[in-house]
């Protein structure tokens, strides 16, 4: 394990729930990306004389999600977050309602693919639910916001599909099997315990 990893991993579990990039920079939501550049604003700049920080950063990401120590998926405001596997198993103890209402339409077809075979790429996705092209496009996110906001899929890794890497999708129960079998077993009050010290609280279920 690298030492930025073991460094991101120690974050997170100190912090329990981040943001992995900061929304313009502010610094709350907090994020893992002040939590280790606390004074370094962050430029997306990919030209060969960018700045390494945010590089090095897309590939902790990565390394996060390959890692098996974090949950990745987009749950506050939408946006890349990393929980520790403690406040992950608080976190579906309490979205647990929300599952149990069950999946219609686009979201329960990619449901249906990803709880099938993990993990599958936003490509592999598209083609497996009729869901490419742009006239698709407004469909397929919302069906995957929804199953993103109520924990259905973790982020594992990348997929090359080009220029630009994709993120590979998997079904949370396959994946962190064990650590939503702990999170059931929570009462209530255990859970939202969990949540009620933390510095994004007020994102929590």
């Amino acid at each position: 394990m690298s030492r930025l990893l073991k460094r991101a991993v120690r974050a997170i579990e100190k912090h329990g729930a981040l943001l992995v990039f900061p929304l313009n920079n502010r610094p709350a939501p907090l994020s893992l990306w002040h939590v280790l550049h606390p004074d370094l604003p962050m430029r997306w700049e990919w030209s060969d004389d960018g700045d390494d920080a945010v590089v090095q950063m897309w590939h902790l990401r990565r390394e996060l999600m390959e890692s098996g120590q974090v949950y990745y998926g987009k749950y506050i405001r939408g946006r890349a977050t990393v929980l520790s596997l403690s406040v992950f198993e608080a976190t579906w103890k309490l979205t647990a309602p929300r599952r149990q209402v069950g999946l219609l339409g686009e979201a329960a077809e990619l449901a249906e693919v990803l709880e099938a075979d993990s993990p599958q790429s936003t490509r592999q996705l598209r083609q497996a639910t009729d869901l490419g092209g742009r006239v698709n496009e407004a469909r397929y996110q919302a069906a995957m916001k929804r199953l993103w906001s109520e924990m259905w899929i973790a982020g594992v890794g990348e997929v090359d599909e080009g220029a630009f890497p994709s993120l590979a999708h998997a079904w949370t129960e396959s994946v962190l099997e064990d650590y939503c079998r702990r999170g059931m077993k929570l009462s209530e009050a255990q859970a939202r315990g969990r949540w009620a010290n933390l510095s994004n609280q007020r994102f929590g279920p």
